[in-house]
């Protein structure tokens, strides 16, 4: 029955849901065509024993100690400190400010001594470049941090074909999606509201006949006719005759 009752209110508030499906769908397809393009791309590199231990029992020793995180949790850091960053600047032609507009961060993949750093930006090529210009400056920089381990590029960064945001195949159905919701959420509102400035009896007429309720009450009338009838053949001729005077 409540299903029924939605049903009718959102069927009667059509143009309500539709009026705010279109609105938002033209909203996000308006953004989409405004917003400037970001892309993403990442690069990897490796810790590993630097080549400087010859001792197989010094390298055993030494991947065993990579296993814990600090130590590539710490190489990881380094990725964003102030020289690196002033580093990778100067070797892609970025200023301080330009800089800002591509953010870059180091995570340590989980189980592993492989450090990805990601980078986003409006420009795919100065991304990958200014990406790879931070692996290489990160390298060189930390040869001696700890001395008995080296960072190795695993994969530099490409440079992105397609930007990560906006996505107009993704971005549009998800705004008129949002749109349909809300206009939903918004004819309930309305019938709500309207309710309740509706005596009982309004409310009593809005509603739709439910046949279930229909057919009981036929089926009531028809009994009362039927125990009406009986009772009346039941009285004497007499009797009868007096029922139909009154």
């Amino acid at each position: 029955m409540e299903v029924r009752t939605y049903l009718g209110i959102i069927l009667r508030y059509w143009w309500v849901v539709l009026l705010l499906t279109l609105a938002a769908g033209g909203s996000a397809a308006a953004l989409v065509s405004i917003r400037t393009p970001v892309y993403t791309t990442h690069a990897r590199v490796v810790a590993r024993p630097s080549t400087t231990l010859t001792e197989t029992r010094e390298i055993v020793d030494m991947l065993g100690q990579m296993g814990t995180r600090q130590l590539s949790g710490t190489f990881a850091q380094t990725f964003t400190s102030a020289q690196v960053k002033a580093e990778a600047r100067i070797e892609a032609g970025l200023s301080y400010e330009d800089a800002l507009d591509y953010p870059l961060e180091a995570n340590v993949l989980p189980d592993t001594t492989v450090i990805e750093i990601s980078g986003k930006g409006p420009d795919p090529q100065v991304l990958a470049k200014y990406l790879n210009a931070t692996v290489q400056a990160t390298v060189s920089s930390t040869k001696e941090l700890f001395r008995v381990m080296d960072l190795v590029p695993l994969e530099a960064a490409a440079v992105p074909a397609e930007p990560t945001s906006p996505q107009p195949m993704r971005d549009i159905p998800l705004g008129a999606g949002l749109g349909f919701g809300l206009g939903i959420m918004l004819a309930l509102a309305i019938d709500y509201l309207r309710s309740g400035s509706r005596t009982p009896e309004m409310q009593l007429r809005a509603l739709p006949p439910h046949p279930t309720q229909l057919e009981r009450l036929a089926a009531n009338e028809r009994r009362t006719e039927f125990l009406r009838r009986q009772q009346e053949n039941a009285l004497p001729p007499g009797q009868q005759v007096e029922k139909y005077r009154e």
